[in-house]
C-alpha cells in the first residue's frame, strides 16, 4: 500500500510499457497478449540518486525501487534523460508520421514515395528537433544530444514506416471514427514548449489545427448518420 502523501504533487513520475494486453470479453478482465518491460522516471532524476542509498532520503524512489521487485512488471529505473531516449523514438513518429498520413489519408509505405509528405515530415521533424534540443531539463544531456545529431532521427522514423508496411494509419482510423486523438497531447507539448523557448513551431501548430478540423468533420458526419430500412423489409413484405 503506498502511503499517503509520499508522492507529493510537485513530482512527476513517468512511465513507458511495451507489454501488450486486450480486453477479455467472457471473464470481463484484461489479458496479457505479450510480455515487456517497464521504465520508470522521476522528472529531472539524476543516476546517482537510482542508488539504494538514496532509498532512506526519498520516498519516491523507495517506493520505486519496491516496485522493481514485482516479476511481471519487469521494471527498472531510469535516470530523466535516459528515460526520454527510449521514449523520444515513439513521440516523435506520433507527432510526424501519423499527422502526415492522416492529412494526406493514406498508408505508411505511401511515404516513402511522397516526396510532398517527406517535406512536411522534414518541417514537423525539425521544429521539434529544435524544441528538444532547447528544453532546459535535459541541457547538457550528452545521450539526447547524440542523438539529436546526425541522422539518428530519420534512421529510426524509416525502419518503424518499413515496420508498418501497408497498414492504415492509427491515427487517421481514430479521425474517421470520430474517436479522441492524442494530436492535441503529442503536438500540443511541443507548441507549448515552443512558445516558451521562443521557437517558431508554426508547422506543427497548422497540422494540429488541421487534423482537428478534419476530426470535427468525421465527428458531425457520425451523429448526424441516420439509417433508414425500405419500408418493405420493416413490416417482412
Amino acid at each position: 500500500m503506498m502511503v499517503e502523501g509520499s508522492f507529493p504533487k510537485t513530482k512527476i513520475i513517468m512511465g513507458h510499457m511495451t507489454h501488450r494486453f486486450c480486453f477479455n470479453e467472457n471473464f470481463d478482465s484484461v489479458k496479457q497478449l505479450r510480455h515487456g518491460v517497464t521504465k520508470v522516471t522521476v522528472h529531472g532524476m539524476s543516476a546517482a540518486e537510482q542508488a539504494d542509498a538514496y532509498k532512506e532520503i526519498d520516498p519516491q524512489i523507495s517506493i520505486l525501487h519496491g516496485l522493481c521487485s514485482v516479476k511481471d512488471l519487469q521494471l527498472s529505473l531510469s535516470p530523466f534523460d535516459e528515460w526520454l531516449r527510449y521514449k523520444l523514438p515513439e513521440v516523435i513518429f506520433n507527432s510526424v508520421v501519423e499527422p502526415v498520413c492522416a492529412l494526406l489519408d493514406i498508408r505508411y509505405k505511401s511515404l516513402l514515395k511522397n516526396k510532398a509528405a517527406q517535406r512536411a515530415m522534414e518541417l514537423l521533424l525539425s521544429e521539434i528537433i529544435r524544441v528538444i534540443g532547447r528544453l532546459p531539463e535535459i541541457e547538457g544531456s550528452y545521450l539526447i544530444r547524440s542523438f539529436l545529431q546526425g541522422d539518428t532521427i530519420h534512421r529510426a522514423l524509416h525502419k518503424r514506416i518499413l515496420s508498418k508496411k501497408s497498414q492504415p494509419s492509427l491515427l487517421l482510423r481514430r479521425v474517421k471514427s470520430g474517436l479522441p486523438t492524442d494530436v492535441d497531447y503529442m503536438n500540443g507539448f511541443f507548441l507549448r514548449r515552443g512558445k516558451a523557448l521562443g521557437i517558431d513551431t508554426s508547422m506543427n501548430n497548422l497540422v494540429k489545427d488541421l487534423i482537428n478540423a478534419k476530426h470535427a468533420s468525421f465527428i458531425n458526419k457520425t451523429e448526424s448518420y441516420v439509417p433508414l430500412e425500405q419500408m418493405s423489409e420493416l413490416f417482412g413484405v
